[in-house]
């Protein structure tokens, strides 16, 4: 028979170093969220920048849900860690030694924090992308002009490229990775 014995210092370890992880990309996340405030109606409202837009939307949304998803799961899983490392303390305590039971490590602040949503990118209203001159000629020949406004496109492009290369943002999957080698390691 195979038995596993961990040193409950390598849970704990595990979960704050998650912890750390975890709350470093998650505040960069909301920062960068933020940062995307100032880029709302970028799409415009009109043919394939509105096209465009609404696409931009549901991708920023579903990615929205699933940093929602994997900072609630990674609280749950730093929580775990903590009792799991506990229980095997209070396993390898003897009763009869007289010591007091080992007592349970605070868990880490919960990382998750609401937030507001991304704003739409579509909209209509005054746009300093492409633009009719001031004529009108385009509107009166029933031809669309994008109303999109490229200097908010071109704030969200920098906005994204800045999260992806974050090294919050890199840093979570490696801290990830380490941890899940050093618990195969000790069994």
């Amino acid at each position: 028979m195979n038995y596993i014995n961990v040193d409950p210092a390598t849970y704990y370890a595990a979960a704050a170093g998650i912890n750390h992880a975890a709350g470093e990309f998650f505040t960069t996340y909301t920062f960068h969220l933020k940062a995307l405030e100032r880029t709302a109606a970028m799409a415009g409202s009109i043919g394939p920048g509105k096209h465009w837009g609404d696409h931009y939307n549901k991708h920023v949304q579903d990615t929205d849900q699933l940093v929602t998803a994997l900072i609630t799961v990674a609280d749950r899983y730093i929580t775990a860690l903590n009792q799991i490392g506990h229980l095997y303390a209070l396993a390898d305590h003897d009763p009869v030694s007289g010591t007091p039971p080992p007592a349970k490590p605070a868990d880490p602040p919960l990382i998750f924090a609401p937030r507001s949503p991304p704003p739409p990118s579509v909209g209509g209203g005054p746009a300093s992308g492409l633009v009719d001159d001031g004529l009108d000629l385009a509107r009166k020949i029933v031809i669309p002009t994008p109303n999109g406004d490229t200097h908010k496109l071109h704030a969200a492009y920098t906005v994204w490229n800045a999260l992806a290369g974050a090294s919050e943002t890199t840093e979570l999957p490696t801290e990830l990775g380490r941890r899940s080698r050093l618990d195969a390691e000790t069994w």
